[in-house]
């Protein structure tokens, strides 16, 4: 479940840097981090009244950790309106000549790979 969201935050902070903004992935990529590193010390070791989990918490960290990083990356690109601010009904539209195109182009190679 954290490689959806590392996918997600990877990819809106690579958008942001290519085009100059640099600061909003370094801060929100740090934020991330130090969830992370806290939520692993409380549950790989079971501080602060958690049960310690070893490997499961540290699993459970890394998702939070990631959805964090996801949400406020997302939020603040939308919040701020910023050029990676699309509309996601107009991201998941994928017209007839795209698929098309798309499959007429490749047909040899899905065909390929399939043998």
């Amino acid at each position: 479940l954290s490689y959806t969201m590392g996918g997600i935050s990877t990819s809106y902070s690579f958008s942001l840097r290519s085009t100059e903004i640099v600061k909003l992935p370094l801060i929100v990529g740090f934020a991330s981090l130090l969830t992370n590193t806290f939520l692993n010390w409380v549950l790989i070791f079971g501080n602060l009244g958690m049960p310690a989990m070893g490997v499961k918490g540290a699993a459970i960290a890394t998702l939070i950790a990631r959805c964090v990083e996801m949400l406020l990356l997302v939020t603040i690109v939308y919040i701020r309106k910023l050029p990676q601010a699309g509309k996601i009904t107009r991201s998941s539209l994928i017209k007839s000549v795209q698929t098309n195109t798309y499959f007429f182009s490749s047909y040899h190679l899905i065909i390929n790979d399939s043998i």
